[in-house]
């Protein structure tokens, strides 16, 4: 098959590949949308058998995307 940089597949969730930027992004874009994306992402880190340590980063990558969107929802005059 093709070769593939490995370096970028040193950290793996556990049953499957690591998740990649884009599907952090839909991860936490979905998580967004829930009353409880704590829960939400709880639920997700089950359902895909994420390690603990992959669980927290995800969980810090949605805090950061969540920060950044509500950031930009304010400095764009706030569409609350």
């Amino acid at each position: 098959g093709p070769a593939r940089r490995t370096t970028t597949t040193a950290r793996r969730v556990s049953g499957g590949g690591p998740l990649d930027l884009a599907q952090i992004t839909t991860i936490c874009r979905a998580a967004g949308n829930q009353e409880d994306p704590a829960g939400f992402l709880a639920r997700l880190s089950s359902a895909y058998s994420l390690s603990s340590d992959d669980s927290v980063s995800l969980r810090a990558s949605c805090a950061a995307y969540l920060a950044g969107r509500a950031d930009a929802r304010c400095a764009s005059g706030g569409t609350y």
